[in-house]
């Protein structure tokens, strides 16, 4: 199913519904044969992604990154473990720009929340820390670390991280595409989509709608031990998008502890 997707094929009759990018994974999708339902190219998009993110560990690169350097280089503080992503290209189609120009669109792409897979705005808000995995034969390190230096001036690090960007290049293109690019970020953006699931899992807790199915299996305190831990998470997120530099920074070690 990903295969098709991916390299641009459809099943005999199928109904033609071309493919752009959106702000969600269901919106780039395409209708399949018997309900108008995407999941064809949207299970594509995501099996993309997880290909991207585990490509290092399958085949060779010049700078490969095991996945446990996800957690080590995005993930600041345990509770702040939430990460977007965005892919570039999206979908199969004929590429006009090739080379280190197709690489350049595809960075620039990255930042767009037309390919972001979650809904929210990055722009505007404050990133921890970004790992940008790169695909492709004629990827190498140079493009990448130009890249990554022309979107850091487009991005809103936070004040103690502003290098906080890992990168990584595998020399195996995934199907369908000659080049590829995944970017995992750590935004504060997220709080936005944490909050909107909170109410409305609030709306429902509060009349104790659905509980009765959990309750051989948890207790009440769970659910509200949970939603404290959600709440926590959000304003420690909040803090940090909002949070500016001491104006007296330490200048040597000596300052810092005293």
């Amino acid at each position: 199913m990903a295969e098709r997707s991916l390299a641009g094929g459809r099943r005999p009759g199928a109904p033609q519904a071309p493919v752009r990018p959106s702000q969600q994974g269901y919106s780039v999708a395409k209708a399949t044969d018997t309900k108008d339902l995407p999941f064809d190219t949207m299970n594509a998009i995501f099996a993309q992604m997880l290909s991207n993110l585990t490509c290092s560990m399958r085949y060779p690169g010049q700078l490969n990154m095991d996945i446990n350097e996800i957690t080590t280089n995005l993930v600041p503080y345990p509770r702040l473990h939430i990460l977007t992503s965005s892919i570039a290209p999206l979908y199969s189609s004929k590429q006009t720009l090739s080379g280190a120009k197709q690489l350049d669109a595809m960075f620039a792409s990255c930042l767009d929340a037309d390919h972001h897979l979650v809904r929210c705005d990055t722009k505007r808000n404050t990133y921890l820390a970004a790992a940008l995995i790169a695909r492709g034969p004629n990827v190498n390190v140079s493009d990448v670390s130009r890249n990554v230096a022309k979107i850091r001036s487009q991005m809103k690090m936070v004040y103690w991280n502003q290098d906080g960007f890992k990168s990584a290049i595998c020399s195996a293109p995934p199907l369908g595409h000659t080049q590829s690019l995944l970017m995992l970020a750590n935004s504060c953006a997220i709080t936005g989509k944490i909050g909107r699931m909170r109410d409305k899992f609030m709306q429902l807790y509060r009349v104790k709608s659905h509980v009765h199915h959990y309750r051989q299996y948890l207790e009440l305190d769970y659910f509200d031990a949970t939603a404290e831990i959600i709440n926590t998470t959000i304003d420690d997120y909040d803090y940090l998008a909002k949070v500016q530099p001491p104006k007296e920074r330490p200048r040597s070690m000596k300052d810092f502890l005293l």
